[in-house]
């Protein structure tokens, strides 16, 4: 189940094809009873599938010593603006990035992508403090 889910979320697809999706793995002989085969419980399961993710997230920038953010933003067909945010890290000889959020802007203009990404930043449990680092807006561990 957790990982239709997870599947769910990947390709975008919505909670109700959960359902669908269990009955072809029923056919298949997997059966996995009837309690969890309906739309609010992928919806839960997907949560806290998201929720491991961001604590691994959270894991790799507490023990990261180099932080960089990346934030693109982008316009929808109603002219919302929103910010994706990214966070780039090195550590141990591996640089990953990982998606820290995705923030809607009330306006596409310095302070409101400043907001965007201090929200995005909040959700990782990172603060703005400069502390003697080499941006006046760095993001630091608390």
């Amino acid at each position: 189940m957790f990982r239709t889910c997870h599947a769910l979320a990947k390709h975008a697809r919505p909670y109700t094809d959960y359902v669908w999706l269990c009955n072809v793995d029923k056919r298949k002989g997997l059966d996995a009873g009837t309690a969890y085969r309906n739309d609010k419980q992928a919806r839960l399961f997907t949560h806290h599938i998201a929720e491991v993710a961001r604590e691994r997230i959270r894991d790799d920038v507490a023990t990261a010593k180099f932080l960089s953010l990346i934030s693109d933003g982008s316009t929808d067909l109603a002219a919302l603006e929103a910010e994706m945010i990214y966070i780039r890290q090195a550590h141990r000889r591996t640089i990953s990035v990982n998606f820290a959020g995705y923030v809607n802007v009330e306006r596409a203009n310095a302070p409101g992508i400043l907001d965007a990404i201090t929200t995005a930043m909040s959700t990782l449990g990172l603060t703005t403090d400069s502390g003697g680092l080499a941006a006046e807006a760095c993001w630091l561990r608390k």
